[in-house]
């Protein structure tokens, strides 16, 4: 068994937690799997520290700490680590590159390609500087791990892309596996599941948003096509639970509620923010419908959504446009509502038809058994443990473009030395004189 060092972001999944999304659900799911294998875990969790009991063998740190560095010290000479493990998106990986120094095996969770989500950031605001952020952070993390996990089988294309271009392959063998993929858990820890939602044609239609409203998410496209189907459903409901995403992202959820709120129905519109976990199937009970749509871009075609989980964990019908691999294999199987993107009217009509014809809770039956199998825990996680069993610390990276740049300076040198030369003076004078003989001669 071995001693794992695990840095996630905070605070783990619990029934008062304030706000629980994907980085708490990734770095839960990872740390109970790890345990239950066996392994001997210590949790560094980012963030603020929490007003519960500590739990054994977690550690909450600011990451903004002057002192962070001296604490991961501390914790590793008391724990005395064998592996790193960083998961969720951003800080995490930076962290744990930190921790790991140069001796530890490493393994970075990336899910989600961040370059593409920079991009989603930027084309919103190009003042953001979230691709320079990104490459900063990322850089060195890229440079400094022995392998990494991806949300999906794109993702992971465009992963070992990445690390091609900083000339990483050729530092492992052949045979190593640089990236496994680990996809969305169907699993939210304590929170319990719900009997699918069915809905009687003719009653009202309950409509639920869920999670962060992110850089990706097509709000104005979502709204126009809730207005829409209001203005033909007089007693259709919107409930919202989550939003902006607190040092990431706000513009998109204060948009949209502005729109909500300025519209035509802004009394049909309920906005309950960010809950703690028991709080959730209380506002889930009763609704038919989770939605989501799409912005263009990269960012959907290599990352995922949680929120397809959830949805259906809750007994919801789902629709969406199906972008990300989880949810195009979801919609080829049936099992989900395909939007178009860019089309309110898709939306509306979709609602509408719901509306007056009802949603039959079969679909969502189905679509619970499929996730079960195939995105439960054990398997999605599995390659987790599979690292843990074989990691290996490669070789210290060089850095390709110092290389290349000393190279670069040492021809200039070699060419300065030969232009300096006896040989190449003389050479020079005779090519002159040659030069004049010929014009000469003509």
């Amino acid at each position: 068994m071995e001693r794992v060092l695990l840095v996630g972001q905070g605070p783990l999944p619990a029934p008062s937690t304030p706000r629980v999304s994907f980085p708490q659900l990734r770095v839960d799911g990872i740390r109970r799997l790890l345990l239950e294998a066996g392994h001997e875990v210590h949790t560094v969790l980012l963030g603020k520290e929490s007003t519960e009991r500590p739990r054994d063998g977690v550690s909450t740190l600011d990451p903004q700490s002057p002192s962070l560095a001296l604490r991961i010290g501390e914790i590793l000479a008391g724990f005395k680590a064998t592996r790193v493990i960083s998961a969720g998106p951003f800080m995490p990986a930076r962290i744990a590159a930190l921790a790991a120094s140069e001796r530890l095996p490493l393994l970075v969770d990336v899910p989600g390609d961040p370059f593409a989500e920079a991009q989603a950031k930027d084309a919103q605001d190009p003042e953001s500087r979230a691709t320079l952020e990104t490459v900063a952070l990322w850089r060195p993390v890229l440079a400094r791990a022995d392998a990494f996990l991806a949300i999906s089988s794109a993702q992971a294309m465009a992963l070992r892309g990445q690390l091609g271009l900083m000339g990483r392959l050729a530092s492992a063998p052949l045979t190593h596996t640089w990236v496994r993929v680990v996809p969305v858990s169907y699993d939210f820890g304590a929170l319990p599941g719900a009997v699918p939602q069915g809905k009687e044609p003719g009653t009202p239609l309950r409509v639920l948003l869920a999670g962060g409203f992110n850089t990706w998410l097509d709000d104005q496209t979502l709204l126009e096509g809730l207005h829409q189907a209001m203005g033909k459903l007089p007693d259709m409901e919107v409930r919202v639970t989550g939003g902006g995403i607190p040092g990431h992202h706000g513009a998109t959820f204060e948009r949209f509620k502005a729109g909500a709120m300025g519209g035509p129905f802004p009394e049909r519109f309920l906005f309950h923010g960010w809950v703690p976990h028991a709080a959730l199937p209380s506002l889930t009970q009763g609704c038919h419908v989770g939605l989501w749509v799409d912005r263009p871009g990269l960012e959907a075609t290599l990352g995922s959504r949680t929120r397809a989980l959830f949805y259906t964990h809750q007994g919801l019908t789902v629709a969406c446009t199906p972008r990300c691999e989880m949810s195009r294999e979801l919609a080829t199987m049936g099992l989900v509502t395909p939007l178009k993107q860019g089309r309110p009217d898709e939306i509306a009509r979709v609602l509408v038809k719901m509306g007056q014809q009802g949603v039959g809770a079969e679909r969502v039956e189905k679509t619970q058994a499929f996730l079960h199998r195939r995105y439960r825990s054990e398997r999605a996680l599995a390659p987790v443990l599979n690292w843990v069993s074989t990691a290996v610390r490669l070789p210290a990276h060089p850095d390709v473009q110092a290389q290349l740049a000393e190279e670069l300076h040492r021809t200039r040198g070699q060419l300065d030395a030969v232009h300096q030369s006896p040989t190449w003076r003389v050479a020079g004078k005779a090519r002159r004189v040659m030069g004049k003989l010929g014009r000469k001669k003509r």
